[in-house]
């Protein structure tokens, strides 16, 4: 003879679907924070009419209208028309919206006033595809007619 144990559902409910919802919480998880994507550095020159800018930021920002919708955003500042970005603090790869922008302080006028900035040269704005074996990006800025 033989026997037929019949469990709870509550049991069968707990070896069957808890692993499983384990399972799909970890995979969301991985997925929303890009599977430990790997950042790349890299370093390069900056340049205006052929001459080293003497300061001023680089803006890496995912450029969405080309497909890189998760990819990391990060600024690098321009010191003597070189800027770098260490691998722990670079960019995820792929399509990016490239900005370059030069300002200069411009005082407030009268004691607690807020400073305001102007451009010392227009933002120069463009897309560049970065590759995993990137390790220098120099960028030329044309001179504006």
């Amino acid at each position: 003879m033989s026997s037929t144990v019949k469990l709870p559902l509550s049991t069968i409910m707990q070896r069957n679907f808890l692993p499983s919802l384990a399972l799909c919480v970890l995979s969301l998880c991985l997925m929303l924070t890009g599977c430990g994507e790997k950042l790349q550095g890299f370093s390069g020159t900056v340049t205006h009419d052929g001459n080293p800018l003497e300061k001023g930021v680089v803006k890496f920002n995912p450029d969405a209208s080309k497909g890189n919708l998760m990819g990391a955003s990060n600024i690098a500042s321009i010191q003597n028309g070189r800027y770098e970005l260490p691998a722990n603090q670079g960019i995820s790869g792929g399509w990016y919206e490239v900005r370059i922008e030069v300002t200069e302080v411009v005082e407030g006028v009268g004691e607690g006033a807020e400073a305001s900035y102007k451009d010392v040269i227009p933002p120069y704005v463009f897309s560049h595809e970065f590759k995993p074996d990137d390790k220098t990006f120099d960028i030329e800025i044309p001179k504006r007619k």
